[in-house]
């Protein structure tokens, strides 16, 4: 009992210290965020955020910045920035299981990757 007590609180430690870590970069990326003007960067940035976010499971804050990347990728005319994008919001609803919106973004971020050049 002991042991399996001892595994428990180490994976709890792992569990604790991968979610600050977690805080951290996403803490770092807002900063950068910041300072970027509405550009490639910054389209980047938001994604980055949302994946982060994705991450440590708060799906909520995952769609609002995948969703800015998507809009200013679009506003900007970045395909890279609007396929990664569509692709990270099909993570978020993989992740909360509505299949049907997870593969509507991933065959829309299909669709733009393969027009890149």
């Amino acid at each position: 009992m002991i042991k399996g007590g001892f595994i428990y609180v180490c994976c709890l430690i792992a569990f604790i210290q991968s979610a600050a870590a977690q805080n951290k970069e996403i803490d770092s990326l807002k900063k950068v965020l910041a300072v970027t003007q509405p550009d490639t960067g910054k389209a980047t940035t938001f994604s980055a955020i949302g994946y982060a976010y994705t991450k440590i499971s708060e799906y909520d804050s995952a769609f609002k910045y995948a969703g800015n990347a998507l809009n200013l990728s679009k506003k900007i005319g970045f395909l890279k920035g609007e396929a990664q994008a569509s692709f990270r919001l099909g993570n978020v609803y993989m992740e909360i299981g509505e299949y049907e919106k997870s593969i509507l973004n991933y065959t829309s971020a299909l669709k733009i990757a393969a027009n890149l050049k």
